[in-house]
């Protein structure tokens, strides 16, 4: 067994022989970078398509950017996390914030399920950014009505901390990063070549895998991309 960074090194060697753009900028970290790309105005017609187990992208979920959760082979997008959860994409990290991730040890408020919180604070499934004072602000005019309410205002600063590491900074990027990363995907080379790609799947053992059908997205990818290269 191959430990990780060979692992990783050798993906990138397979990637680069198709074309896909691989995107990789000194000190912006990778989720950043994402919610930077699924954001930007220059991407907004876009369709985006984020893989990852992570719920924290599911802030960036909107009508072009979907979520796929490759573990529970479950795809997320504005609709489908409005019916599972009643909370609006562009309020999830909030909720989150409140009721905290165990497998981030980011302890929430106690009783507080993303259940408890949508019913308890019904505006976070509007298509509307609410922020902590909202929801702090409610609390208090609702103290004496349910015990989460009480809670919540105890650990304010338990949930400000949650909010400010999960709440993705793509905001922050510097304008220096954002012209390599757009730099980047418009200088970007598009190459298919298989031959080369056969071979690292020769040298891995791979060779009992069709894959004729990556090859037939890739070429498409090539013909509606790259004009000279049709």
């Amino acid at each position: 067994m191959k430990n990780r960074i060979w692992q990783e090194t050798r993906l990138v060697e397979y990637l680069n022989n198709l074309p896909l753009v691989q995107l990789m900028v000194d000190g912006v970290e990778a989720d950043d970078l994402i919610g930077f790309i699924c954001k930007d105005l220059k991407f907004y017609n876009y369709q985006k398509v984020i893989v990852s187990n992570d719920k924290d992208f599911i802030q960036l979920c909107d009508d072009k950017t979907i979520l796929y959760r490759p573990v529970k082979e479950q795809i997320l997008n504005t609709k489908t996390i409005l019916e599972e959860y009643d909370i609006h994409p562009y309020n999830f990290v909030l909720a989150r914030a409140i009721c905290g991730d165990n497998s981030d040890n980011l302890p929430g408020v106690k009783g507080a399920g993303l259940a408890t919180i949508a019913k308890r604070y019904p505006f976070l499934k509007e298509e509307k950014e609410y922020t902590i004072d909202d929801i702090l602000k409610t609390s208090r005019e609702k103290l004496h009505e349910q015990k989460i309410y009480k809670a919540v205002v105890q650990d304010r600063e338990k949930i400000k901390l949650n909010h400010r590491i999960m709440q993705l900074q793509y905001r922050l990027v510097t304008a220096e990063n954002k012209k390599k990363i757009l730099s980047g995907i418009k200088g970007a080379e598009c190459i298919l070549n298989k031959p080369s790609f056969a071979k690292l799947a020769a040298e891995d053992g791979f060779m009992d895998i069709n894959f004729e059908d990556l090859f037939h997205y890739m070429e498409k990818i090539v013909i509606d991309n790259c004009p000279d290269k049709k």
